[in-house]
């Protein structure tokens, strides 16, 4: 409970960083165009942590089978703390009764028993995290797709371009990644889907693994970009990730494009000349 309350506490000062993007429903889902995420409509209930990560990889919704218990960051994406009510998550999700949501997020300790015992939850009568034990609380189980697992430590993770970003066809742009525990002597394949994963068009066969790549943005435009990079060592089998979805623009007369920030193109460059 102190937990909880000093959580509640902190987040009264976060609000305006934890401000939701537009959430839409759309059949069996709700898309949030700020973070690119994907969620499952209606929730389920009644599962341990344990069956909450099966439950989720799954499922198959919408004709998508690649749902993922959301950490407790994503949870928070999608509460409205404007909302009066028994439940504060976003409108289009129609929720009607307050619910505690497992996260995929493990309870921070020294302790390595108390951090393989706890995992955090999001309780949506107030918005606020606390957490149970994984294997005796029953709760409820929100899935979602898109993005990156940050719990995944070990695989490679895609810092740009970033999710619900803008790429401008034509601009000089780099993709950056943090390596893992991937073999930097290794290479990497980086390839595009336009149509939200469904295909896959190789953007680079084998390029080395030292987390930038210099991309000439080309067509065709699209809103539903998907971004995936696969170590290709046989040893580093399993730590590819993909980063969805982002948004390839019209051609711009600017050579790095409008959206990407400014370090990031100055972090890649600096790795291209090795300093």
């Amino acid at each position: 409970m102190v937990r909880k309350t000093m959580f509640f506490c902190a987040l009264i000062f976060l609000l305006p960083a934890l401000a939701i993007g537009e959430l839409v429903a759309d059949g069996d889902v709700v898309k949030d165009s700020d973070t690119g995420l994907m969620w499952q409509k209606v929730a389920e209930t009644g599962m341990d942590w344990e069956e909450a990560l099966a439950y989720c990889e799954a499922i198959s919704i919408e004709e998508y089978n690649d749902w993922r218990l959301p950490t407790r960051k994503e949870l928070l994406s999608i509460i409205d703390y404007a909302k009066n009510g028994d439940a504060v998550t976003a409108d289009a999700f129609g929720d009607t009764q307050a619910a505690k949501y497992w996260s995929s997020t493990n309870y921070s300790s020294s302790d390595p028993a108390i951090f393989s015992w706890y995992a955090w939850y999001l309780d949506t009568a107030d918005g606020s995290l606390d957490s149970e034990k994984k294997w005796e609380a029953t709760l409820s189980v929100r899935a979602v797709r898109g993005g990156q697992n940050e719990e995944l430590a070990d695989n490679i993770f895609i810092t740009s371009p970033e999710m619900a970003s803008t790429w401008m066809g034509g601009g000089l742009m780099p993709i950056l990644w943090n390596i893992g525990k991937t073999k930097t002597a290794s290479d990497v394949k980086i390839s595009i889907s336009r149509d939200g994963g469904g295909s896959f068009d190789v953007i680079a066969v084998e390029t080395p693994n030292d987390g930038v790549y210099m991309w000439e943005v080309t067509g065709p435009l699209s809103d539903e970009c998907v971004l995936k990079i696969e170590p290709q060592d046989t040893g580093d089998a399993g730590l590819e990730t993909t980063q969805e979805t982002f948004s390839i623009g019209e051609d711009s007369c600017d050579l790095f494009g409008i959206t990407v920030e400014m370090k990031d193109i100055i972090r890649g460059l600096q790795i291209l000349v090795g300093q």
